[in-house]
């Protein structure tokens, strides 16, 4: 009697190329994916915390999963967050940036004591040679199905953090910063950064939501809420979170670079360092 294994079919296919890039195995097709992989996931943490208006967000669809992609409005905090965003970029299609920190704030006169929420996203990066090996048409389908499932687990997990989390405050502060790893040039700023000190969202600890890895690149997603705030979350886990791993954030290196968001503030005043993004009114998702 002969055995027959089952064919292997690629999952990147249907509402996966609504959303993200086909080709994942090349390094431009990576370097795609890590780029919307940070787009669809800022996107989505800050539709479920209520920050933006509904319509600042176009709905797209992952196999029933449903995201929300932020797109060019009038609104000037998602103004904001799009140059963040393409300033990000910039420094992951050129190999430099090692985290992108995402933070919101309760008290803008003393911003790095009153985090109430951290998101930290980390790029590491093959150096150019893939990670591993494929081989036939059969491995590429389960690499790619293995990142499909890394990235579904990821959003999910994201959703499901991000749900259980309270209420923020009606005014609330946030500030995007960036930093790079050591080989990056001396005096490298993306578009829209300029160089600031070390705030403390960069310093905290967090844990572990996700990773996402292909043969070029690893995306780690991190968060870090406000002690406080952790009570409203215990005892809540739900089926996918169970094993979630502490991680801590990067020791800062004195050769480490950071960057800080350049006019990203939705008052409209154009403050330096530290820059951040002012929300004084709370938007319903209605």
């Amino acid at each position: 009697m002969t055995c027959v294994k089952n064919e292997v079919h690629s999952k990147l296919n249907g509402t996966w190329t609504k959303v993200y890039p086909s080709q994942i195995h090349t390094q431009q097709g990576s370097t795609e994916l890590m780029k919307q992989l940070l787009n669809t996931a800022l996107s989505s943490l800050t539709y479920i915390r209520a920050i933006l208006p509904e319509d600042c967000y176009i709905d797209r669809e992952l196999d029933g999963l449903n995201i929300k992609v932020l797109h060019e409005s009038n609104h000037p905090l998602s103004q904001g967050l799009l140059r963040s965003l393409k300033g990000a970029y910039d420094a992951i299609e050129k190999k430099f940036l090692k985290q992108f920190i995402f933070t919101i704030y309760g008290n803008e006169d003393d911003m790095d004591s009153s985090i109430l929420e951290s998101y930290s996203f980390q790029f590491s990066y093959e150096n150019g040679e893939a990670g591993m090996k494929i081989k036939g048409h059969q491995d590429l389908c389960r690499f790619e199905n293995k990142v499909y499932k890394s990235t579904v687990m990821l959003l999910r997990s994201i959703f499901i953090r991000t749900q259980l989390l309270d209420v923020l405050p009606d005014e609330v502060y946030m500030s995007v910063n960036l930093t790079y790893h050591d080989d990056t040039p001396e005096g490298y700023e993306p578009p829209g950064f300029e160089a600031c000190s070390y705030p403390d969202s960069i310093k905290i600890d967090s844990s572990e939501v996700g990773k996402v890895r292909t043969l070029h690149h690893t995306l780690k997603v991190g968060l870090h809420v406000q002690e406080d705030r952790k009570e409203e979350s215990n005892g809540k886990n739900t089926a996918g979170t169970d094993d979630l791993i502490e991680n801590k954030t990067s020791t800062m290196a004195d050769t480490e670079v950071c960057s800080n968001m350049n006019k990203l503030d939705a008052t409209g005043s154009n403050r330096k360092v530290p820059c951040r993004l002012s929300k004084k009114k709370r938007f319903s998702r209605k």
